[in-house]
């Protein structure tokens, strides 16, 4: 089978190259699985064009949290945000995620991904005293990162 990205299959079906297909169905990438598809007039899936495969792990956290933020940008409820269907999804990542929500941390900090990483990990290490500034609290969940490195207590990638 002929693999074909779908920027292709578009052109593709928009030149009438593959009979019987309107349109290009595309499974997202926040999805643990992606493949690309045709479908005719009908609904009905005219051919597959691609195989399924698994979305890398960076990859797919990647399109969860711009999706979780484009969710939830105008949301100041925290429960309501980590509720978020994608945010879910983040922490079904488990230990994967760890390692990811560290390098997002480091770039760009958010107090909501702070929830995943005590949520995935058990851990808390952020002393009371610390609570409610956020970069403390950022650089409290990156030194225990480093040092569970260092430690080879866990694996974080």
């Amino acid at each position: 089978m002929k693999l074909f990205n779908a920027t292709t299959a578009a052109r593709m079906v928009a030149d009438g190259l593959i009979m019987g297909a309107i349109g290009v169905a595309i499974t997202p990438l926040d999805s643990a699985h992606h493949y690309v598809g045709l479908w005719g007039a009908d609904g009905v899936t005219v051919q597959k064009i691609s195989e399924s495969f698994e979305v890398p792990k960076e990859t797919r956290f990647q399109a969860l949290l711009r999706k979780w933020n484009d969710e939830t940008k105008f949301i100041s409820d925290p429960y309501k945000a980590c509720a978020n269907s994608a945010f879910r999804e983040i922490v079904d990542m488990k230990w994967a995620a760890v390692p990811l929500i560290m390098d997002e941390l480091a770039h760009s900090p958010n107090i909501f991904l702070l929830s995943a990483l005590e949520e995935i990990t058990g851990e808390d290490p952020i002393s009371p005293e610390d609570y409610g500034d956020v970069e403390k609290m950022v650089a409290s969940w990156l030194n225990w990162a480093n040092e569970h490195r260092e430690g080879e207590t866990i694996n974080l990638g």
